[in-house]
C-alpha cells in the first residue's frame, strides 16, 4: 500500500496542470472574444478606436469623457468678448477682457464745442454663456449739468448697474447677472464754461473683465 503513495500524489500533481491549462486556455479564449466583440461593435459604429477623442471648431470643444458624454458634452466657449459701439473706442479685448473709453481719448470728448455735436455713443459687450462682466472706471470727467454714463445689466432696456452719472469722480464697479452688458453715453456737445477748466479735458474710461 505504501508502494502506491507516491504514484497517487504524481496523479494528483497531473490533475492539477491539466486543471490549470483548462483554466488558463479558456480565459485567453473569452479576452479573444471580447476583443472580436468590440471590434465589430465598433465598426458598426463608424469608428475604429474606442479613445474618445475631443472635437474642436473655431467657437467651441467638446471634451467627451465617456460614450454617454459624446451626445451630453458641455460646449466650453471659445470666443474672446465682442465690444461694438456707434461712437467712443472698444480697445485691447482680449479672452479675459478689454476696456472702452470716450470719443478721442486721453482728449475731451466734445471738442470744447467745437462743432462735434451731440452725442448718443453705445457700448454693447457680449462674453461666453455663463460668463458674466464686471465694469470698473479708471477715469471719469463728465460734465455734471449735460453728459450723462449709463451702465445696463444686458441691454438697454434691461435693468441698470449705474443709474444715468455725471460729475468729477470714479462711479463705484459693478457686476452683470448675465453675459451681455451695454454702456450708453450721452452729451449735449458743448462743453462748455459750466465745464471747471481746472478739470478739462473731459473725458472717461472703464475696463471690462471676464468673471
Amino acid at each position: 500500500m505504501v508502494l502506491f503513495l507516491p504514484l497517487f500524489f504524481k496523479l494528483v500533481i497531473i490533475c492539477e496542470v491539466i486543471l490549470y491549462l483548462i483554466l488558463g486556455a479558456k480565459f485567453f479564449v473569452s479576452k479573444a472574444l471580447l476583443a472580436k466583440k468590440e471590434k465589430i461593435t465598433n465598426f458598426i459604429r463608424g469608428t475604429t478606436s474606442t479613445t474618445l477623442q475631443a472635437i474642436t471648431t473655431n467657437a467651441v470643444t467638446i471634451i467627451p469623457t465617456t460614450e454617454t458624454a459624446m451626445t451630453t458634452a458641455a460646449l466650453v466657449c471659445l470666443d474672446a468678448p465682442t465690444c461694438t459701439n456707434s461712437c467712443g473706442v472698444c480697445t485691447d479685448v482680449t479672452s479675459t477682457g478689454g476696456t472702452i473709453q470716450s470719443r478721442n481719448f486721453p482728449d475731451d470728448y466734445d471738442g470744447y464745442g467745437n462743432g462735434f455735436g451731440p452725442l448718443d455713443c453705445i457700448f454693447a459687450i457680449k462674453v461666453c454663456p455663463g460668463k458674466k462682466i464686471q465694469l470698473t472706471f479708471t477715469q471719469f470727467v463728465v460734465e455734471s449739468c449735460c453728459d450723462t454714463v449709463t451702465v445696463f445689466d444686458g441691454t438697454s432696456t434691461d435693468g441698470t448697474l449705474l443709474p444715468p452719472t455725471s460729475g468729477y469722480t470714479l462711479p463705484s464697479s459693478g457686476i452683470t447677472t448675465s453675459n451681455k452688458m451695454t454702456v450708453t453715453f450721452n452729451s449735449d456737445g458743448n462743453n462748455n464754461a459750466l465745464f471747471p477748466q481746472s478739470l478739462r479735458p473731459g473725458k472717461w474710461q472703464a475696463t471690462f473683465t471676464v468673471v
